[in-house]
């Protein structure tokens, strides 16, 4: 034993667990902490001590031969029991010259929450790798460490490439400010709900319903984000076409109010011509005159006929957004002609005057 006197009985009377090991990693020493800590004797402590009680598998004496190092591990307890402890481990010195280690153990309740939340989150881990839902984390400083499988296979990225702020540059640029929108939610810690527009791995924007809630350290602190994410295109194209059939049913409405006004209008005409006319006749007849009678009946009758050309026509007019006839070459000297002819009894009764150029060109259109 290369322990002095004074240093095992500092080591009894020392309130954390202490194993020593010689140059060879074998232990040659525990203190009484230890075997509380722990229920094992020198004896029941596995060698090499690194590898196979500590479960060091990292290449310790390559990398941290001749210096203090510290880690956090489970160690197994007489009980089979896991322990999860903080180890500390640091070269022990005799006149100069390094005999083993010291390994120092502590474990307290902040640890071992600290474990129960690692475990928790592995458990959460595997379950989200079986749900069809995107999951994916964050931590403190909100830079993501973990997405499913289900995020990976939708993006068809490899995880390295999506770790940290990696993801962002599969969202939409034009949906980037949406996250600009959450700062304040981001700046407090609290949870949020978002839509943006995601790349899937076969090019296509697919709109995504992001909720996120934090996750909180055993001490009650910040620890970052957990969010699920759902592909929720078919519903928001169909909104956004609900919203294009209201505003196309305003439009239809406005059209309805302009074609109701120009029928109630344009109708107006032709009976006022065929009211006329028909006063004439029957003043005529009262009066026993029959001359000027058929030329006052034609005028009727050819109002009666305009009057069910425009019928026609505003019938014509109310299709043409539903099954419009193909354009074709309208002369519009003989459609002047056709308004002149309506307007004939109104330019009688006011005087007014109209006129048109007689070379007016033929153009594309719907004459109805």
């Amino acid at each position: 034993m290369f322990l002095s006197p004074q240093t095992i009985e500092f080591f009894e009377s020392y309130s954390e667990a202490i194993l020593v090991t010689d140059n060879d990693d074998k232990p040659v020493y525990v203190n009484p902490a230890f075997t509380n800590l722990t229920g094992l004797q020198i004896t029941d402590v596995s060698t090499p001590v690194k590898q196979e009680f500590f479960k060091v598998k990292f290449g310790y004496d390559n990398n941290s031969a001749g210096q203090m190092t510290h880690w956090e591990s489970t160690i197994v307890g007489k009980n089979e029991e896991d322990i999860w402890t903080r180890i500390s481990v640091s070269p022990y010195k005799h006149n100069g010259n390094e005999q083993g280690s010291v390994y120092t153990l502590m474990n307290s309740p902040k640890l071992e929450r600290m474990k129960a939340l690692i475990d928790s989150e592995n458990k959460l881990t595997t379950l989200a790798e079986a749900t069809p839902v995107m999951i994916w984390m964050t931590n403190s400083e909100n830079l993501t460490f973990y997405f499913n499988k289900s995020w990976l296979d939708f993006t068809g990225k490899p995880l390295e490439e999506q770790l940290g702020t990696g993801w962002f540059k599969s969202v939409n640029p034009e949906d980037w400010k949406v996250f600009n929108d959450l700062n304040n939610q981001f700046k407090n810690n609290e949870p949020y709900t978002c839509v943006y527009r995601l790349l899937r791995h076969d090019g296509v924007y697919r709109y995504i319903l992001e909720i996120a809630s934090p996750r909180l350290a055993p001490d009650g602190s910040f620890a970052g984000y957990m969010g699920s994410c759902l592909d929720i295109s078919e519903m928001k194209e169909a909104q956004i076409e609900l919203a294009e059939k209201a505003k196309e049913l305003v439009r239809s409405n406005e059209e309805l109010e302009q074609f109701a006004y120009v029928a109630s209008h344009d109708l107006q005409e032709p009976l006022r011509m065929i009211g006329s006319y028909v006063q004439l006749v029957g003043k005529r007849i009262e009066a026993g005159k029959t001359d000027d009678l058929d030329e006052y009946m034609k005028f009727a009758v050819d109002g009666v006929a305009r009057m069910q050309g425009l019928i026609s026509d505003l019938l014509q007019f109310s299709r043409v957004n539903r099954k419009g006839n193909p354009f074709a070459p309208v002369d519009m000297n003989e459609m002047m002609k056709i308004v002149s002819a309506h307007l004939i009894k109104r330019i009688e009764e006011t005087g007014a005057e109209l006129t048109f150029d007689d070379n007016m060109p033929t153009i594309n259109g719907d004459s109805f």
